[in-house]
Formats: structure tokens, sequence, C-alpha cells
């Protein structure tokens, strides 16, 4: 029996970010790369989320931006 190899195409794997952030004045939220994060990432009224659920529990919408 000859065992055959495959190649794992890596682009096509799901990675969930380690993290969400959000501003408390606003209903969505972004990866933290988006350039509407960059607004509020050092804001007092930053929120951080450790995933996409969390986010959504919180009430919040994600970016369609950054497809967060």
């Amino acid at each position: 029996m000859e065992a055959t190899l495959r190649a794992i195409d890596i682009s096509s794997i799901e990675h969930e970010p380690s993290y969400y952030v959000a501003s408390s004045r606003r209903p969505h939220f972004h990866l933290p790369s988006c350039k509407w994060a960059d607004f509020f990432l050092n804001s007092p009224n930053l929120r951080e989320f450790s995933s996409h659920e969390e986010a959504v529990d919180a009430g919040l919408k994600p970016c369609k931006t950054c497809c967060a």
C-alpha cells in the first residue's frame, strides 16, 4: 500500500484573531488592525473582547469594513 501525502493550503484555514475591539460609544466591533479602530484604540472608551461570539453577545455588530 502506497501512502499519499497532500499539501495543506494554509490560506484556507480560518484563523480567529486573538481579540476584537470596540468603542463603548458605537454599535460595531472591529479587528484591531481596522482603520476605524484607530479612532479609539488609545481612548478610555476602548472595549476588548476575546472572541467574536463574546462581542456579539454584548450586543455589538461586526464591522463591514474589516469583516470582524
